[in-house]
């Protein structure tokens, strides 16, 4: 059996980066607003230096009395509700002062006495508030990852409706033209995912004219869905084999156990199942412990449900869950949708 290609750490990666990127330019681009900000506010005191140099007996004495001052108290400002937040303080120290200032010079700040310009460069440290910017980070990495998953949502579709388009009809045989136009559109769905996958006429036509199956080889640590291998991490193919196997002996719908009271009994079977079949020591000691607990369930299921939706996109949906609202305690119960008779467990 082809086992598909996937991995889930290089989108991961990617969308990390770009997280990080964008909550970097955001702090850039503030602080370069910031700094605007402030160059155009000492600009307008220009008339207050001519008024001052005055009182000096040189505009040297003046410069000299500016960077003593200034070294001694820098220029503070303060940005409450600025950019959100994302700056909270500014402060400006004076790194030079040129009189005249260098023709060719880059200055933050030019101001004109007595018909010569004198030139300052600032240096600028910004205090940025760190929750806003861990704010802006989670936002954008959720984003991302929405957008990611809409887009893969159903990648072998795409991939297999490019790949029909550059098939010759004469290269499709009568036969095959057949088959194909007698299709429902979930047989043909299931044909354009395998075709898409394995890229043969062949294969795509034994998946979509099977029935819905579901099969665990535990010993092996892989499940098939229609035959096709699907790649799941161990502790999440344990709860799913643990629910499929309720399924398949026609238990009831299982309740989710209170948040104050886990599942003991039920802990120490899926305990013993992980055991068996080399699951890890410290999930397995967790149940045997402390038992089955909702918010296990509840992270495996997603995590299957993920999963998936991840490889076979809406096709997923009947080997997903169905969930029930109990009316006695407002818990819900869950169990497999696909029909017990499609499940099976090789030995």
């Amino acid at each position: 059996m082809i086992r598909p290609n996937s991995s889930a750490f290089t989108p991961f990666a990617l969308g990390l980066l770009a997280s990080l990127l964008i909550v970097f330019l955001i702090g850039y681009f503030s602080s370069q607003s910031v700094e605007t900000q402030i160059i155009e506010q000492l600009a307008t005191y220009s008339n207050d230096l001519v008024l001052i140099s005055k009182s000096y007996q040189s505009v040297s004495d003046l410069l000299f009395h500016i960077r003593n001052s200034l070294e001694q108290d820098p220029l503070v400002f303060e940005h409450t509700a600025w950019l959100i937040g994302v700056i909270t303080q500014s402060i400006v120290v004076v790194e030079a002062i040129d009189y005249p200032a260098i023709s060719g010079r880059h200055y933050n700040l030019v101001f004109t006495l007595d018909n010569i310009d004198i030139g300052f460069h600032f240096v600028f440290l910004h205090q940025f508030q760190a929750k806003t910017l861990f704010c802006y980070f989670l936002f954008s990495a959720t984003s991302i990852g929405l957008i990611w998953r809409a887009t893969c949502l159903l990648p072998s579709v795409t991939s297999c409706e490019e790949k029909l388009m550059n098939v010759k009809p004469d290269s499709l045989s009568k036969e095959l033209k057949q088959q194909l136009s007698k299709m429902d559109p979930n047989q043909l769905a299931w044909f354009e995912l395998a075709y898409g996958r394995y890229d043969s006429f062949e294969i795509a036509l034994q998946i979509s004219q099977r029935e819905d199956s579901l099969e665990f080889d535990l010993k092996n640590r892989r499940l098939f869905v229609k035959g096709i291998e699907i790649p799941m991490a161990k502790t999440p193919l344990f709860y799913y084999y643990w629910y499929a196997k309720r399924k398949q002996m026609g238990d009831e719908p299982y309740i989710n156990p209170s948040k104050m009271r886990p599942d003991t009994i039920a802990g120490a079977q899926l305990a013993d199942i992980m055991h068996r079949y080399n699951g890890t020591d410290r999930t397995i000691e967790e149940l045997k412990k402390h038992g089955l607990k909702a918010k296990s369930l509840d992270l495996n299921r997603n995590k299957v449900k993920e999963i998936l939706i991840d490889e076979l996109g809406e096709l997923a949906q009947a080997y997903l869950f169905d969930s029930q609202r109990d009316a006695r305690d407002a818990r819900s119960r869950y169990q497999l949708k696909l029909a017990s008779s499609s499940i099976s467990f090789r030995p």
